[in-house]
């Protein structure tokens, strides 16, 4: 015959060597983690007191937020000269008889005839602090058992709050407040006897840190 023979094709599977090479799969593409999110700083601390805390937390908002602090609370059970021996009768009977200032903004808003459970059990509180009566703040022995039950009471309603002791100044050397007699009217003396008191009835509680 003069018919030309067919070339073979080739079919699937046949052992004739294949020349292309299969593509490479490429690298998997990773998943972006999700950003966490940012953590917000927060604060909050109760005062029980009375003019020396109002005078002490008058600027703390604006320092904390200034720091860092995104949501701050700041409280204050406030009655005028209160002392310890105070503080723990009115909260040994839940009297109603504090002006409880809060601030959550930058600005302080005051609730009067307060009960101070009442502002214990407000909040979950970081910090509770607590303080004598400027006059009383150099006389030890006017510190028991006052702020044993007080400190009862606190860490029986808070049990997660620190206790912090706000300790209380001199006053000033021409001071004519009515118990600066107690220490001679002397500005230094009054401090070194507050000094005292405080190492001796605040530093050795391990419960106020």
């Amino acid at each position: 015959s003069t018919d030309k023979p067919l070339e073979p094709v080739d079919k699937p599977g046949s052992d004739k060597e294949n020349t292309e090479q299969p593509e490479a799969p490429g690298p998997e593409t990773p998943e972006t983690p999700e950003a966490p999110e940012p953590e917000v700083k927060t604060i909050s601390i109760l005062a029980i007191g009375n003019s020396f805390s109002v005078d002490a937390m008058e600027y703390l908002w604006g320092i904390l937020n200034q720091t860092g602090y995104e949501k701050i609370t700041l409280g204050n059970l406030y009655i005028g000269g209160c002392s310890l021996e105070t503080h723990a009768n009115n909260f040994k009977n839940n009297s109603a008889s504090y002006t409880y200032y809060t601030n959550t903004t930058g600005t302080w808003s005051n609730t009067k005839s307060y009960a101070p459970l009442n502002a214990l059990k407000a909040h979950d509180w970081d910090i509770i602090t607590m303080q004598q009566a400027s006059g009383k703040s150099g006389v030890a022995s006017s510190y028991e058992p006052y702020l044993t039950d007080l400190m009862s009471i606190v860490k029986a309603n808070c049990p997660d709050a620190e206790l912090a002791w706000h300790m209380t100044w001199a006053y000033q050397g021409n001071s004519t407040h009515n118990d600066f007699p107690t220490y001679g009217s002397n500005q230094m003396t009054m401090y070194n006897a507050i000094v005292s008191s405080v190492k001796s009835q605040i530093l050795t509680k391990s419960e106020i840190k």
